[in-house]
């Protein structure tokens, strides 16, 4: 009985804080986010495989959205490295480069975060027009045959 009770009294707490919750959310201006604005308001243009590999064989500049070290493990030939998490220190370094290339293809996916939308919303935000992203994993890239640099193996 007193099990039974305390149950019900859990039930109670977590439907009230459900109810509480919908309504901050209703009745904040901005709300609260689930996915960041750079996901579900995209400034970006989505491309699929075939459109990448295209936009490659044609000279767009690729740009590496993950951390550094998932750069320094393996990256599309050519691409350079502009991690949300690096931006304020190496967008200055890439302004020219990126304003000069014809496209730009922004990748960069992981299991729990999409840090090439969030660089490629940034870039569009600077005035950049023909900013694409990719939305596969490097795997999927390497599979579809865009050229991989992977650093070689130091033999001991």
């Amino acid at each position: 009985m007193q099990a039974q009770r305390t149950c019900a009294h859990c039930l109670m707490i977590l439907a009230a804080a459900g109810i509480c919750g919908l309504l901050f959310n209703l009745t904040a201006p901005q709300g609260v986010g689930l996915s960041p604005e750079a996901v579900t308001n995209p400034l970006w243009d989505r491309i699929e495989l075939p459109q990448a590999q295209s936009l490659h064989q044609s000279g767009a500049l690729f740009v590496d959205a993950r951390d550094v070290d998932h750069y320094q493990v393996a990256r599309i030939r050519g691409a350079v490295s502009l991690s949300p998490a690096e931006w304020d220190i190496l967008y200055p370094l890439l302004r020219s480069t990126l304003s000069d290339a014809s496209a730009v293809v922004v990748y960069g996916r992981t299991l729990s975060r999409f840090p090439a939308a969030v660089t490629a919303q940034k870039l569009k935000r600077e005035g950049l027009r023909n900013v694409h992203v990719v939305s596969e994993p490097i795997e999927a890239l390497r599979d579809a045959g865009l050229p991989i640099s992977e650093p070689r193996r130091r033999s001991r």
